[in-house]
């Protein structure tokens, strides 16, 4: 039986399904908010949703949709002020409100962060954002097959304030706190998300051959960026292929010693945790 590199950190369980000579190369990202001697405190949510992978990390970073989380409203009034593409990474920004939802929004602590901007990444094959360096979160996308995805978000916060007053929520207290604002407000937002995903997921099935209407350019760079690293990995597995093949002679040549599965594009440069 093959075996992988396999190590825990963050809360989650990490596979690396290549080489195992390379899996140094392709590190966990490091969260050093969560390692310290201080960790903040966070909220963990997973999914399992009938959706490509790439139309997870569309909608998870293109915050034109706010009209679909009206009854939460974790940003909104959102207006892209930058986005590039540098190497295998594509950065973007808005101008936003962050936090004013009728329950989360009384404890955002806006003398101390400025929740007017967010600064999100797509680091493939991870998504990223910050909000004044006291809001921070990460995607983690793990693709089942072609039409279904594993998604496990990290949300995590240095600070709360307490309602009405300005003293800060006693760190021994974000943890209660925390699960109970994933259980009444962030998870339940989203499954917004996880409906709108799988929806588009349907409608692209249905008209696949439609052409694509996207007016968000950070979006495009998106599924440039997929596109590109996908075409990555086939160009190696069939450079591997043709390694592996007869030679003239008739022996074989030597072995490749990478490994992938083609079923799931972002798995060649590592893949995010199992559970």
């Amino acid at each position: 039986m093959r075996s992988y590199p396999v190590t825990a950190r963050h809360g989650l369980i990490w596979l690396f399904p290549g080489d195992p000579a390379m899996a140094e190369q392709r590190r966990v990202p490091d969260i050093p908010e969560l390692d310290g001697p201080r960790p903040w405190a966070r909220i963990d949510a997973d999914y399992t949703w009938r959706a490509h992978h790439s139309m997870i990390i569309d909608n998870v970073s293109d915050f034109t949709h706010a009209y679909l989380h009206r009854k939460y409203r974790p940003f909104w009034d959102a207006r892209l002020t930058h986005c590039e593409t540098v190497g295998d990474t594509v950065r973007l920004g808005y101008d936003t409100v962050i936090g004013g939802g009728r329950l989360t929004g009384r404890f955002v602590d806006r003398r101390r962060v400025d929740t007017t901007s967010i600064d999100l990444v797509y680091e493939y094959p991870y998504q990223r954002s910050d909000t004044g360096g006291g809001i921070k979160h990460w995607c983690f996308v793990l693709p089942m097959d072609r039409t279904t995805t594993r998604v496990f978000f990290l949300f995590y916060f240095d600070a709360l304030k307490i309602p009405g007053a300005r003293a800060r929520v006693p760190r021994p207290l974000m943890g209660p706190l925390m699960k109970a604002a994933g259980a009444l407000a962030v998870r339940p937002l989203l499954r917004q998300d996880g409906t709108a995903v799988e929806a588009e997921q349907e409608g692209y099935e249905r008209n696949f051959t439609s052409p694509v209407v996207e007016l968000n350019p950070a979006v495009h760079l998106f599924q440039d960026l997929t596109i590109r690293k996908w075409e990555q990995h086939l160009a190696r597995e069939n450079a591997d292929l043709v390694r592996r093949s007869p030679r003239r002679d008739g022996r074989s040549s030597e072995p490749s010693d990478s490994a992938g599965d083609p079923a799931n594009p972002p798995a060649r440069d590592g893949v995010p945790p199992r559970g």
